[in-house]
């Protein structure tokens, strides 16, 4: 496993890290001589990070008390290779960004095993830029700890390996001028995954209610891809086309779609769960009759390859509409459910993920929010997405409770979140 500690020693400490690729690459330009040499480099990283974790864990525990901490976080976890440098006085030092939109926009969505080769080939650079943009000229010296999405780590320093959900609900602490304070309520939306939690404490998270099938993010993401929709040159994927395009509507086409679930909120089994598969299969339908009955309104809707008014845009805005109520529902039957039955009085809303870059959705959240006399809490659009900041400011978290990791930490690809246990990890 290629480590942090190793990608930073290998460019502050000894022989650059050779430049394997020059150019972005998509999944058919991979090619066996270049697998080979990420091979080749992997076990060269994997030799200095051996020689840098020799030493007691002792040696890891000792945390500066006389100024702020220091943690670099890195964050792959999906298409976006990101490292920051955050202090545990909520100062975000640097925050480096390598997005693979134009590579996956090729493919219309993710491939996996091309994304794991884009971030072994944009990590140590952006290791770098980040340490450099932070002022950090020794990161030895002046890096406290590490905070990674379960993977790297430096040495002689705390590993502190975080739950990628758990760093977006907790981003709210870091941005806020007034950081949340348990409990709260939590909306994670992303396209991975779409949970209403109720947040008391560091690990301690309880899931009131989840999708049932597909993520809102992942619905977004394929809705668009339906419609065709180009993605933005600003980045944000599939999902930031959808809502650009939703701006443009004017209602010249008239088309609604069925807020999923609605018949069923007052059904205990599933008022507090939600479901965006079948409201996805509404517009695939759709769009397929249209092709089919009319098949030169749909090619000149085609014409367009820049947000526009249009039908694709009313088709676009109807889908909003409809999966934006579906989740301000669910959060005003949870927010409901946590004070009535529960007895537990949040102290606001936290919504957080890739979805809650969204500006309808902030609104209509903003709104249920206010109904309780709560404030909505909201990261800026950019720390909503995946980012190293976040994953950074839970390390800061993880170690203020003293919780650290040890060195034979490996990456949990299926982790509910409910099962995250502070007792995963050592004390220090």
């Amino acid at each position: 496993m290629i480590t942090a500690r190793a990608l930073v020693a290998a460019t502050h400490r000894g022989p650059l890290i050779p430049r394997l690729v020059t150019a972005a690459v998509t999944p058919s330009q991979i090619t066996k001589p270049a697998l080979k040499s990420l091979d080749q480099w992997a076990r060269y990283l994997s030799k200095a990070a051996a020689t840098a974790n020799d030493g007691s864990f002792a040696a890891f525990t000792h945390l500066p008390r006389d100024r702020p901490w220091t943690v670099i976080g890195i964050e792959t976890s999906c298409d976006d290779t990101s490292v920051a440098v955050v202090t545990s006085d909520r100062r975000v030092r640097a925050l480096v960004t390598r997005h693979q939109t134009k590579q996956h926009e090729a493919t219309g969505g993710i491939v996996p095993t091309a994304a794991a080769i884009a971030h072994s080939m944009a990590l140590p650079g952006a290791i770098r830029e980040a340490l450099e943009t932070a002022g950090i000229r020794n990161a030895c010296e002046e890096i406290d700890a590490v905070a990674v999405t379960r993977g790297p780590g430096l040495a002689p320093k705390p590993l502190v390996g975080v739950h990628h959900m758990e760093a977006h609900a907790l981003t709210p602490r870091l941005t806020q001028e007034a950081p949340p304070e348990f409990p709260f309520l939590s909306l994670l939306a992303s396209g991975g995954h779409t949970l209403l939690l109720l947040s008391e404490g560091l690990s301690r998270h309880t899931i009131l209610g989840t999708t049932l099938d597909d993520a809102v993010g992942e619905a977004f993401d394929k809705v668009a891809r339906t419609l065709v929709l180009p993605w933005l040159p600003t980045g944000g994927g599939a999902g930031a086309a959808l809502e650009q395009w939703a701006a443009h509507a004017t209602g010249g086409y008239a088309v609604t779609f069925p807020v999923p679930m609605r018949d069923g909120r007052d059904k205990p089994a599933s008022r507090l769960n939600m479901s965006f598969s079948g409201l996805k299969t509404s517009v695939f339908r759709h769009v397929q009759t249209l092709q089919e009955s009319d098949p030169a309104a749909w090619s000149a809707a085609m014409a367009s390859t820049e947000p526009s008014s249009g039908i694709r845009a009313d088709i676009a805005r109807a889908f909003q509409d409809a999966a934006v109520t579906h989740l301000a529902d669910r959060l005003d039957c949870v927010l409901a459910e946590t004070i009535t039955v529960r007895k537990v009085h949040p102290t606001c809303v936290v919504a957080a993920g890739g979805v809650a870059a969204n500006q309808v959705l902030r609104a209509r959240l903003g709104d249920v929010a206010g109904k309780y006399g709560l404030r909505i809490e909201i990261p800026p659009p950019r720390l909503c997405t995946d980012n190293a900041a976040m994953i950074a400011w839970t390390g800061i978290e993880r170690l203020r409770a003293g919780l650290v990791d040890p060195w034979a930490l490996d990456y949990v690809p299926k982790w509910p979140l409910n099962e995250f246990k502070q007792s995963e990890s050592a004390r220090l």
